[in-house]
């Protein structure tokens, strides 16, 4: 999480080193730097190298859940076969996230899994599970027919998938992978050239943004969090003006003064005045002589009586 570049170093790297398909079962949600430029350059270059990418579409479809559906990248990236996780009758696992470009679903409910915890197995799920099943059809396509590039791989996944020939949606894409079928489906077609997703004929994804399937897909409004942030953001609209006034309002108490009225006279409270301010003493003035009053009797000595009047 500390390197922003992790990911377009690793695929990279994993191109450079003979990898003949990528897994990716991570996601992001960072709400304003999900979307990398070189990550994508990265995808691009394993790609024009003929390393198929799959990726996990991510576990935030469930709206009674809380879930808000975002986009997680790198399964948004275009060029990465975009896997949804399956129940066991095939439909779309609540949990898992809904988005046009979605290309297929793999199953991700119940799926028996290593412990990590422990040397044996236990049961999990998720759509990175789907990723990783799909990932291996995947590695047996291309291990069978190296020459294959990832378009076709997706091809085949995308076109014997479970409702291919029902069409398209955004919650499981065309259907849950067929492994048999895409092998057979592999060994009809001839080997095409390379080509990246920035050249002519690749399109935005490699399923809904090439096959005509919408590129949206509208899931509805939820009304609750749309009144819920209403809400928020009117509190927080008075909250400011609220601060706003008292600060206006202190500001003209304390140029009022104590008792609402504009100081006129000198400011009782201490202020610093600069040494050129002060009055100067001339030390060539001789001081005045005390003034006499004639009409002050003068003290008497000490012990007697002044005369009476």
């Amino acid at each position: 999480m500390s390197n922003p570049d992790a990911l377009s170093q690793a695929i990279t790297y994993a191109a450079d080193h003979g990898a003949d398909v990528i897994s990716m079962s991570i996601g992001s949600r960072k709400f304003f730097d999900s979307y990398q430029v070189g990550d994508l350059k990265a995808i691009d270059y394993a790609l024009s190298k003929g390393v198929t990418i799959v990726g996990a579409v991510g576990n935030l479809g469930d709206k009674q859940a809380g879930h808000d559906n975002g986009i997680s990248y790198p399964s948004a990236y275009p060029g990465v076969i975009t896997v949804a996780a399956s129940t066991q009758d095939g439909s779309r696992a609540s949990f898992s996230s809904v988005h046009s470009y979605i290309d297929i679903a793999a199953p991700g409910v119940a799926i028996n899994e290593a412990d990590s915890r422990s040397s044996g197995r236990t049961s999990g799920g998720g759509t990175s599970a789907a990723c990783a099943l799909a990932a291996g059809v995947s590695a047996l396509i291309v291990s069978k027919y190296p020459d294959l590039t990832p378009r076709q791989v997706e091809t085949f996944l995308e076109r014997t998938a479970s409702h291919a020939n029902r069409g398209y949606n955004a919650e499981t894409g065309y259907g849950v992978i067929n492994a048999e079928a895409a092998l057979q489906a592999a060994a009809k077609l001839t080997p095409e050239e390379k080509v990246t997703i920035g050249e002519t004929g690749t399109g935005l994804h490699f399923g809904p943004g090439d096959d005509g399937t919408p590129k949206t897909y509208s899931q509805g409004v939820d009304s609750f969090k749309v009144g819920v942030s209403a809400a928020g953001a009117l509190i927080t609209l008075f909250l400011l003006l609220g601060g706003s006034w008292l600060f206006k309002s202190g500001r003209r108490v304390q140029a009022q003064g104590r008792w609402g009225v504009e100081p006129s006279g000198p400011v009782a409270y201490a202020q610093s005045v600069p040494p050129s301010a002060l009055p100067q003493q001339n030390p060539y003035q001789q001081p005045a002589p005390p003034q006499h009053n004639p009409y002050q009797q003068p003290a008497p000595p000490p012990g007697q009586r002044p005369p009476r009047q």
